[in-house]
């Protein structure tokens, strides 16, 4: 899990192979991130609120737009 710099989000990371962001004042769901073929470890906010990085069992690492939620760029 990771909080935003303004603390206002939580970044969440599951077993389902998705993130998920929450507005934590009304603990609303905002979107899921989707695409890794594995379970996802670990995701942060970019302190700017611009970009998302998750990592997966599946040995790799994304790239996320925030805005548009989509997939930057995929490192294995």
């Amino acid at each position: 899990m990771d909080y935003s710099a303004d603390g206002a989000y939580l970044l969440s990371s599951s077993d389902d192979k998705s993130s998920k962001l929450w507005r934590i004042s009304d603990k609303k769901f905002l979107f899921g991130l989707t695409g890794h073929s594995h379970w996802v470890r670990s995701g942060v906010i970019s302190p700017d609120m611009r970009i998302i990085a998750t990592g997966s069992e599946d040995k790799s690492s994304k790239l996320w737009d925030l805005h548009s939620q989509a997939l930057l760029n995929t490192f294995t």
